[in-house]
């Protein structure tokens, strides 16, 4: 998986040997970081929900509404409050975390890149200036890694989803999550994400605006921490790279 040149004898302490070697352990930890926050949040949000339900109810009740009267007495009181704690605050948690995710695997790649080029010039043919520079940071990772190591990130089952999960954040961080907002190609792409993942919890809604569940966050955090994980066992595995960096 991903590593197309294996080393011929396997690593003998299994120790971290390097400063390099971090860079896998570093990121694994943001990672795992990132999901715990968006786990605490996320309950502190519906705890908060929760809690505004009650109150809610409890002052309608005080004040003797049939049921009818107590839904135009949330919309000519409560409304906005509502929106923000139903809507608001999970959507702004939501659109935060994905990009985080995206910004973590990215310097992770980029810094993984980085410290080979530096550390490792031996071994090292096409350095990253070489790199068509008009590309995502992800996507020329692929590219050095491939010319220099033989290691190719598409190889890896999650890789299409992890492209898809960055149109996504390119649509929420350059057009607000709107897709008419987009060109023609960046919006046909953002579809086909869409559609990709219309069982893991996103969405367009009837503004075109797209809408993110947790489920989907989830989704992306496994598939990026898995993918992140099995990189480091191609490293490790790698016929340069094990031999330097994993004796």
């Amino acid at each position: 998986m991903m590593n197309r040149k294996l080393r011929t004898e396997p690593s003998k302490s299994g120790n971290l040997t390097d400063y390099y070697v971090f860079v896998f352990y570093f990121a694994e930890l943001k990672f795992n970081h990132l999901r715990q926050y968006f786990e605490e949040v996320s309950r502190y949000l519906e705890s908060e929900a929760v809690k505004l339900d009650e109150e809610l109810k409890a002052e309608v009740k005080s004040l003797g509404y049939l049921e009818e009267e107590a839904d135009f007495y949330y919309d000519s009181h409560y409304s906005d409050e509502i929106e923000i704690w139903d809507r608001t605050f999970p959507h702004i948690i939501l659109s935060s975390v994905l990009m985080a995710a995206c910004s973590l695997l990215e310097s992770a790649l980029t810094n993984a890149c980085h410290y080979l080029e530096r550390d490792g010039e031996e071994i090292i043919r096409c350095k990253w200036a070489d790199i068509p520079p008009n590309d995502t940071g992800i996507k020329r990772a692929n590219l050095f890694l491939q010319k220099n190591v033989c290691i190719h990130l598409e190889d890896h089952p999650n890789w299409q989803n992890i492209l898809a999960y960055y149109h996504v954040r390119d649509t929420i961080v350059h057009a607000g999550g709107d897709l008419s907002h987009l060109n023609q190609r960046k919006r046909h792409g953002v579809e086909d994400a869409l559609r990709k993942f219309k069982k893991s919890g996103i969405s367009a809604d009837y503004g075109n605006k797209i809408q993110l569940q947790a489920s989907f966050l989830d989704k992306v955090l496994n598939e990026m921490t898995t993918f992140w994980k099995d990189l480091g066992t191609a490293f490790k595995e790698n016929d340069k790279l094990g031999p330097r960096y994993w004796p």
